[in-house]
């Protein structure tokens, strides 16, 4: 069988279920708050993009609606799990920082000592910062960067960066309101003050269990990426949850060396979806950041671009796509050439982007000429060399 001009591939069954987890299968519209709390956290370092993973999971109107939920802090935005920022839920944030936070800061260490921010140090910019902000709602970084030169701690780029993090990573801080186009940092205290603690014996298995609800079938290896924890930990939270697991093999070809991890009590193997869907899915969305093995998704898209702003159909990746900022053009590269229905299917969903950025954007589609190899976009080939 051929779904919609996509050969068929041994792992369909495994990405028809990540699709359904992920809320990209069926298309039911909710709040934003509430794909965040089901996915536990959304990668968050591309804030418009990331609005746009969101929404499009949400089924909003626009940007602007999901950046309400932002604004009024029924979301936040942080440094959480792997050192970048994610969205997350308010009732998540203490119990994630806690268990996830430790081995962020132990990954930091060496550059904390670099930039001069000894222990001493980031107590005291802890005091002004809280001095600060405690006198208003919410602060820009250059405003939190002088408000410690005031207190004598001269701090600008990654001097700053790195505060600020150590700060979200403690629990100080997380997002504010934005102020126009720039971010703004708030006490943690005001803008989660019911957030709940748990003990690590119990945050750990219920991490594992919110990311499979949100992401399986998933690995024991994908799962240690996700969350910036060790194989260790990750095997101790499958061992915790017990039962709750259903252990599913690998498929033929699949290329992954271990099996996958699903909730017991979901619903059975998703099957894909009657109708044809495409999805212009943003750079560091969930489905493409989430999965230590990301051969599953790669299609004829070569591995540089893992992370690229992608189009995926049936599950798979078939090309790349990028707004050019300052152009009125959204230029679509697909890795091999594709029927004209399917074609036509990633223009549609390029029109849901154009209105969720609220953008009268012309949808370029470029095809490679049969039998030519796909090439690296500039940003895959950049994003490659600087890790």
């Amino acid at each position: 069988m051929v779904e919609w001009g996509v050969p068929p591939r041994p792992s369909s069954s495994i990405l028809a279920r990540r699709l359904a987890a992920h809320r990209l299968v069926p298309r039911v519209a909710v709040d934003p708050a509430d794909i965040v709390s089901h996915l536990c956290a959304v990668q968050s370092q591309e804030y418009a993009l990331a609005l746009w993973a969101i929404g499009q999971r949400a089924q909003a109107t626009s940007a602007a609606y999901v950046e309400r939920a932002a604004d009024e802090g029924r979301i936040l935005r942080t440094h959480i799990l792997r050192p970048t920022w994610h969205f997350v839920a308010p009732a998540d944030i203490r119990w994630m920082l806690a268990l996830t936070s430790p081995r962020v800061h132990q990954g930091n260490a060496t550059r904390y000592h670099q930039l001069g921010l000894d222990a001493a140090t980031r107590q005291k910019a802890r005091r002004l910062i809280t001095r600060a902000l405690e006198r208003t709602t919410a602060l820009t970084r250059t405003e939190l960067a002088a408000a410690l030169a005031r207190g004598g701690i001269p701090a600008s780029g990654q001097r700053l960066a790195y505060l600020v993090m150590h700060e979200e990573l403690d629990g100080i801080l997380c997002s504010g309101p934005r102020r126009g186009s720039q971010s703004t940092y708030a006490l943690l205290a005001r803008r989660a003050p019911s957030g709940r603690a748990l003990p690590r014996d119990e945050a750990l298995p219920t991490l594992l269990r919110r990311y499979l609800a949100g992401h399986a079938p998933a690995t024991v290896h994908d799962f240690a990426w996700w969350s910036g924890l060790t194989i260790a930990d990750a095997r101790l939270a499958a061992a915790a949850l017990g039962s709750e697991v259903e252990w599913v093999d690998a498929e033929a070809g699949a290329h992954v060396p271990e099996r996958y991890m699903a909730l017991a009590a979901a619903t059975g193997p998703a099957q894909p979806s009657p109708t044809p869907r495409a999805w212009l899915l943003p750079a560091y969305d969930e489905y493409l950041v989430a999965y230590r093995h990301r051969r599953l998704v790669a299609g004829d898209i070569p591995p540089m671009q893992a992370l690229d702003s992608s189009v995926v159909i049936g599950g798979v990746r078939v090309g790349t796509w990028k707004r050019t900022t300052g152009t009125a053009s959204l230029d679509v590269r697909l890795a091999r050439p594709l029927p004209a229905s399917v074609q036509r299917l990633i223009e549609r969903a390029a029109r849901e982007y154009a209105a969720f950025a609220g953008l009268d954007l012309t949808v370029s589609v470029q095809v490679p000429r049969p039998g030519a190899r796909p090439r690296p976009s500039p940003a895959g080939a950049a994003r490659a060399t600087r890790r």
